[in-house]
């Protein structure tokens, strides 16, 4: 941030004036008197700036400006600061918890880090720092948050099952956006529909046990890596309650092979050359099938990031369907020796 200060005026009337270096704020009412707020045993005009980093792929940002000092709406005493999740459309709250102030807004300090452990952080001063986490964080890295900072407060932000989200897509009679559950669209519904929300259109098919829907959807639209990973999350979960479900396990055989598919996608997507290759020998030995379905997957993805002008990521794209297309290959031959050597 190359600016010191920052004002700004609310649609109440109030100015609030942020000291950036310092991480405080003034806050002057509509006669340009100074707020004051009672801390324990003082009172002052000076208040601490809040700053509250998000941790984690689920949280999206497109629409919010980050990593600077931004202004949010203010809610009986609850800052109200939206952010997106990851593969949706829609925009979420949370609510942070500050003074009582009489203001319409106040001012906070956000940041993202698409890990759960953050890095290098501004000073915080006398104000207050918060951690929100997505629901995939687990308990060690809580302790060890708590740990390094004891005077933050961690809230770990879970999706509630029936949330409703909105699709950019569907709209209703009159024209406007629509909200829906995962559980609420309709069986048929083209896949194409989805194309811009691979996240949420997996949750759809893997409700409906769409399995050939869940193969498809790289052929639709560009995915993103972080993508990829909540994708594969998500098969990994439903594959885990089939052991546990008398519905889903007459499905654990397809889940199973739905996780190659995708653990392939998501080692491909990271660049793990090592990892890749060791799951391209194993699929070769136990599920050949699955290649040529993964290599469409990955041609489909190499021609949308080519349309997108993310020309680096599609000739790598390109690279790697041409080298599974040649280990199929390879071992269609082989085997086609071993038979005629009677070895099958």
């Amino acid at each position: 941030m190359s600016e010191e200060y920052i004002e700004k005026k609310t649609a109440r009337g109030f100015v609030i004036r942020v000291n950036v270096r310092r991480s405080t704020f003034i806050l002057l009412d509509s006669s340009g008197e100074p707020v004051s707020v009672s801390r324990g045993s003082r009172i002052s005009q000076i208040h601490p700036l809040v700053h509250v980093v998000f941790l984690g792929l689920e949280f999206d940002f497109l629409d919010t400006e980050i990593d600077h000092v931004s202004f949010f709406n203010l809610d009986r005493s609850y800052l109200k600061i939206p952010f997106g999740k990851a593969g949706m459309s829609d925009v979420r709250l949370i609510r942070i918890p500050v003074p009582m102030f009489e203001s319409d807004m106040l001012p906070a300090y956000v940041m993202h880090f698409k890990t759960h452990w953050p890095g290098p952080l501004p000073p915080v001063g006398e104000g207050m720092r918060y951690f929100v986490a997505d629901e995939f964080i687990d308990r060690e890295t809580i302790v060890r948050i708590k740990t390094k900072f004891p005077l933050s407060k961690v809230i770990v932000y879970r999706q509630e099952e029936a949330e409703p989200v909105r699709l950019e897509n569907m709209s209703d009679r009159k024209g406007g956006k629509k909200s829906v559950r995962a559980a609420d669209v309709v069986p048929g519904a083209d896949v194409v529909q989805y194309a811009q929300n691979p996240v949420f259109a997996a949750r759809v098919f893997l409700r409906q046990l769409d399995w050939s829907r869940i193969y498809s959807l790289p052929l639709y639209g560009r995915i993103r890596v972080e993508e990829v990973a909540i994708i594969l999350g998500f098969v990994q979960t439903m594959l885990t309650k089939s052991q546990k479900s008398k519905e889903l396990s007459v499905h654990q055989q397809i889940l199973s092979e739905l996780e190659v598919y995708w653990k392939g996608l998501e080692v491909l997507f990271r660049r793990d050359i090592s990892a890749l290759r060791q799951w391209k020998n194993e699929v070769l030995v136990r599920h050949e099938d699955l290649l040529d379905t993964f290599a469409l997957a990955v041609e489909a993805q190499a021609k949308f990031y080519e349309m997108a002008g993310i020309v680096k990521d599609a000739h790598y794209l390109g690279d790697a369907v041409h080298a599974v297309r040649e280990s199929v290959r390879s071992a269609v031959d082989s085997r086609d020796d071993d038979i005629k050597r009677g070895l099958y």
